[in-house]
């Protein structure tokens, strides 16, 4: 004997919801690459500068489920970048001519856009809303 049975075709929930998946995917890879510019571009307002070099250092790197700021250790910069970011030490002239420069020159710039950053991510779910 036969089992009751009623079959619901959801194909194009499915098609839907694959749509929205790869909207909101597309929306957040931009979004992820405008907060790293973002905070890229105040880091290097806000870094120690002698030469320029570790305000040219400082990139990104947009990930799946984070974005990070950072200077690679092969740069110009990178074997005082750590040190500039945490230690205290003496500014210099054109350090001292930059408003805001001085230590925690990332960890500022995240903190200063952090509200740009909660629009930037709310646009996204925004725009997934309004599929």
């Amino acid at each position: 004997m036969l089992d009751f049975k009623i079959s619901l075709n959801i194909k194009e929930i499915e098609r839907y919801l694959d749509k929205i998946g790869d909207k909101i995917s597309s929306e957040l890879r931009v979004a992820k690459k405008d907060i790293g510019k973002m905070v890229v571009k105040t880091s290097a307002k806000y870094s120690p500068e002698l030469k320029g070099d570790l305000k040219r250092s400082i990139k990104y790197k947009a990930k799946r489920n984070q974005i990070d700021i950072f200077v690679r250790r092969q740069s110009k910069a990178g074997k005082y970048a750590y040190i500039r970011h945490y230690d205290k030490y003496k500014y210099g002239k054109k350090t001292l001519s930059k408003a805001n420069a001085g230590r925690l020159f990332i960890q500022r710039a995240i903190e200063d856009n952090e509200k740009n950053i909660q629009k930037r991510l709310e646009k996204v779910l925004t725009r997934a809303k309004n599929i």
